[in-house]
């Protein structure tokens, strides 16, 4: 890390308007962790691409489709198999 800020390091922290004096370090990151941000963020994208689908008309969708979703990705919808059950003193 040096004390000197380059011009490009400047340059970005302007746009992300951080004071100018700020130290920066430039790091690589794992190759691990980069498929791992990778997979995230196109699940990500899946799951936003779904949710746009649901929000343009929410009546075709059912909550099958929902359990579809998950398979798909290797998960199970939490409590999808659960029965609801009144809570204690109501009836």
């Amino acid at each position: 890390m040096s004390d000197l800020v380059n011009i490009e390091d400047a340059k970005a922290l302007k746009r992300m308007g951080l004071p100018l004096y700020m130290p920066v370090e430039h790091r690589q990151f794992a190759r691990e962790s980069t498929k791992l941000w990778c997979r995230l963020w196109d699940d990500l994208a899946k799951f936003c691409g779904r949710m746009l689908d649901y929000e343009k008309d929410p009546t075709e969708r059912k909550p099958k489709d929902l359990d579809s979703f998950a398979e798909e990705n290797g998960q199970r919808r939490q409590g999808a198999a659960r029965s609801r059950q009144p809570a204690q003193g109501q009836a």
